[in-house]
């Protein structure tokens, strides 16, 4: 029984492999109908293989939301909502990544080649994106190409930064690996190159340049306390000089654009990094704080904040155009999530558990300042997924420690 269910495991592996790469490489175009009657048989397996399964908050919160979100919609509707599917897909989406780590040998392994997949894929459908323009530089916010292949649908063009999302959060890794292994740390840094040059030029985009900034930051500074790298003299004097030199940039930058010497302050303004009041100032930021406040004034939605209209971030607009029930729903994924990262944190980290984080960080910064996974619900299988990946391999940390 033991030999059957280990060749069973194994085949679902490299079907699930195969699953994220095809999902990742055109998860745009694919009929939520198919996902809905995939997501069906692999639940109803996961239930019959774990009868725990659902004794995880995590889970619970985003099923709960599906549903949530499912009720709504089928109370406004006459016809049968798109949402109801994802009743199903989203808890599916969860279940595959902790699936992914079931077997504890192999779980590391297992997990990396199934992050790197997703990674490859989704990249290489983001240069397609870009590529398949419509019209000239920009020129117009609708494109021709993958998506209006398969569905005949434009979108806007900054939605397709998403697909750079994922190799921003391997960056870190890439400068790590320049000593460890120059190939692989240049085809990782060259790859972060290209995706910031595309959505410059094409998109005049700032997401995947801020992504790649703060990410990075965030998983060095992990990365040298956790492996306590502070206590090499060379690297202490290399983070000094670069701490200095960007305390530097940064305050003399704002001096300038702020006093307007030898006009950088209007450039900066009429450049795509002043748009919507500039990296600091943005009015996104501010939509946020009034988003937060009507979520609370106006807890059944409905609500439109000053500023923009809408609030740019994902579980706002959840709030809006759902209810509050729904925001706290998601945000309760949110923080449950957060404790599995810190738990990871705490333990004994591989540098799959690095790259895990920095995908986490990565893929929040987009939802935290972006709006299209609250219209797009297919957007979830990868913070959903990785969510999986992420309770699983604590899970397996502590049965191990223990």
């Amino acid at each position: 029984m033991n030999t059957l269910m280990k060749r069973i495991d194994n085949i679902l592996f490299y079907a699930i492999c195969f699953f994220v790469g095809i999902y990742s490489f055109m998860f745009q175009a694919i009929d939520i109908r198919v996902l809905a009657i995939i997501s069906v048989t692999f639940i109803i397996y996961a239930v019959i293989y774990d009868k725990y399964l659902f004794e995880d908050w995590a889970l619970r919160f985003i099923t709960l939301a599906g549903f949530g979100t499912a009720l709504i919609d089928a109370h406004r509707n006459i016809e049968l909502p798109e949402t109801v599917y994802y009743v199903l897909l989203w808890p599916f989406f969860y279940i595959l990544g902790k699936y992914i780590m079931t077997d504890k040998d192999k779980s590391e392994k297992r997990g990396l080649i199934a992050l790197v997949i997703m990674t490859i894929m989704i990249y290489i459908q983001g240069l397609i994106q870009y590529a398949n323009h419509n019209s000239g530089l920009e020129e117009t916010d609708s494109w021709d190409g993958w998506l209006d292949f398969f569905t005949g649908v434009h979108m806007a063009r900054t939605v397709y930064v998403f697909c750079f999302c994922a190799i921003a959060a391997w960056l870190f890794l890439g400068l790590i690996y320049l000593k460890k292994n120059i190939l692989i740390g240049l085809l990782i840094i060259a790859l972060n190159i290209l995706a910031t040059v595309v959505d410059f030029v094409f998109a005049r985009g700032r997401i995947c340049l801020l992504t790649q900034i703060v990410v990075t930051f965030i998983m060095l500074c992990i990365y040298i306390i956790k492996e306590k790298k502070y206590k090499n003299k060379s690297y202490r004097k290399a983070l000094t000089i670069i701490g200095i030199l960007a305390f530097v940039c940064l305050v003399s930058g704002t001096i300038l654009v702020k006093l307007n010497v030898s006009g950088i302050g209007d450039r900066y303004a009429a450049s795509f990094l002043g748009r919507d009041g500039g990296i600091f100032g943005n009015v996104r930021y501010r939509s946020i704080v009034e988003g937060l406040i009507l979520s609370v004034q106006q807890p059944l939605g409905g609500w439109s904040t000053p500023s923009l209209d809408i609030a740019h971030n994902v579980f706002l607009l959840f709030s809006r155009d759902y209810d509050t029930v729904i925001f706290l729903l998601l945000v309760g994924y949110e923080i449950v999530i957060l404790v599995y990262m810190i738990r990871l944190l705490m333990m004994k980290m591989t540098m799959f558990d690095y790259v895990l984080v920095s995908l986490l960080v990565s893929i929040n910064i987009y939802y935290t300042i972006e709006t299209c996974p609250w219209r797009y619900r297919k957007y979830w299988f990868f913070i959903l997924f990785i969510g999986g990946i992420l309770r699983k391999r604590v899970e397996n940390n502590r049965v191990e420690n223990e």
